[in-house]
This record gives structure tokens, sequence and C-alpha cells, in this order.
């Protein structure tokens, strides 16, 4: 009975989604991870960050049967990395092993889907960068959809980062641009 309900409500949804024009990216802040684990009496964080990370290719899959090009993925802030460090490093085992799986998979080629890492990457641990890099590199020349992993980010930082981009952008326009900016 659940099956044929979920299957009527399906139906529902995709029916609402073609009457409407859609979006070229979606984003998704993956949040209450836990909160969801403890409603469901889970002890180990790393558990439902593993669930989440496996719902990602039915998303994806969505996605690409629905023709939306972009999709974002907002993981990790620079608040959360402050937190505890066995839950951000089940947060990073999850993400690498989600990246890395994702990039090797051949249905990954097959569909056409890019990923590609942006945040302060320079805040993570040098592993979690590697598989970031290479998940981007293996992917680089597939279109159908653009994975972006948002990973150590902020808004206070990208402003900063903003700034500091175009500073140097124009200093590259005069004599000063051989002068360093200060980190």
């Amino acid at each position: 009975m659940i099956r044929m309900l979920y299957w009527f409500y399906e139906l529902q949804l995709r029916r609402d989604i073609e009457r409407r024009p859609l979006p070229h990216h979606v984003g998704i802040i993956l949040d209450g991870n836990r909160r969801f684990a403890h409603e469901r009496g889970y002890e180990d964080p790393g558990r439902v960050y593993k669930l989440g990370a496996d719902k990602l290719d039915d998303v994806l899959s969505w996605c690409i049967e629905l023709g939306i090009p972009t999709v974002t993925l907002w993981v990790l802030s620079i608040d959360n990395m402050r937190r505890s460090q066995d839950e951000v490093a089940a947060i990073l085992a999850a993400v690498e092993q989600k990246i890395a799986s994702l990039s090797d998979a051949p249905a990954t080629h097959q569909r056409g889907i890019a990923i590609r890492a942006v945040g302060r990457l320079d805040l993570l641990p040098p592993e979690t960068v590697r598989i970031l890099r290479e998940a981007g590199q293996r992917t680089a020349a597939n279109d159908a959809l653009t994975v972006i992993i948002a990973i150590a980010y902020g808004g206070r930082e990208e402003i900063v980062d903003a700034v500091r981009s175009y500073i140097r952008a124009e200093l590259g326009r005069g004599p000063m641009s051989t002068r360093p900016l200060r980190q």
C-alpha cells in the first residue's frame, strides 16, 4: 500500500514539475543530520552522514532526468568545522568516500557528471583536498551535470575572498602588480 501511495505522490510531483519552468541551478544545504540521528536513536553521526551521501545518487539522477545542469551541495561550513574532531572527521570521511566513488563510477561518466569543489580548501586535510581535486580532474570533460561541492565555506570568508580577488585583478593592471597582498 505504501509503495502505491509513493508512486501516486511521485506522479503528482512530476506533473507539478512539468507545469513550471525548471531551474538551471539547484542548491542543497545538507543540514539537520544531527537532529535526524538523534530522533532515530543513532549514536554514530558517521552513519547518518553516510545515509545522506548514499541518497546523492538519486538526487543527481533526478536532476539529469529533469535537465537541470548544475547542483551545488553545501556540505561543511567553516562554522561546522569547529564541531568535535570526531564529528568533523565523520563528515569528511563521508564526503571523501562519496566523491571518490562517484568520480570512479562508470555511470558518472556515462551520465556526464562533472565534479567541482569550491571553498577554503586550504582549511581541509590534505587527503580530502587530494580526493576533491582528483575527482575534478577525472570528470572535467563531462558536461551534462555539474556538481559543485561547497566545503569549508562561509559568508564572511566568501566576501573577503571576493574582495582579495578584485584587488589582485586591479593591482595586476598597474605598476603595483608585483606586490603580494597580505593573507
